[in-house]
Parts: structure tokens; C-alpha cells; sequence
């Protein structure tokens, strides 16, 4: 069993040596996200999954949506129905 960890390990590390920008890309991110939503992996699968994209930067996502929405950065939303 530890052979096939070490095995995976080092699967992982030429995966993201070979392709770094694809495990960075926060669109492709979504759509594996989404299939891990909707199809059966066992965890060890998925964990691999989610090790692959740990360097994915959501701040940028964030600051997009910011702008969309038109909400100044670090202003906290008040729910004004909740307050009376």
C-alpha cells in the first residue's frame, strides 16, 4: 500500500511540473468542480483532485464579481429586514 502511495505522489508531482498553468486556471477549476459534484469518485480519487488545484488564486474571481455587483471592496452587506 505505501508503494502506491509514493506511486501517486510522484504522479502528482510530474502532472504539475508538466502542465503548472492548467492546475492554476480557475475556469477549469469550476468544471472539475462540478463534476466532482455530480458523479461518484471515491475520497482518495478526489483528493488527488483537489491536491492537483491547491494553488488556484480566487482573488481575482473575487474582485470580478466585486465589480459586477458594484459592492466596494470589504464593505460588509447589511440585511436591513433583519434589523427591524
Amino acid at each position: 500500500m505505501l508503494e502506491f502511495y509514493y506511486h501517486v505522489v510522484s504522479l502528482h508531482l510530474s502532472i504539475k511540473e508538466k502542465y503548472p498553468q492548467t492546475f492554476d486556471d480557475i475556469c477549469l477549476y469550476s468544471e472539475v468542480s462540478h463534476l466532482l459534484s455530480h458523479c461518484t469518485f471515491r475520497l482518495p480519487c478526489r483528493r488527488f483532485i483537489q491536491e492537483l488545484f491547491q494553488d488556484v488564486q480566487f482573488l481575482q474571481m473575487h474582485e470580478e464579481a466585486e465589480a459586477v455587483l458594484a459592492i466596494p471592496p470589504n464593505q460588509p452587506i447589511v440585511d436591513e429586514s433583519a434589523e427591524s
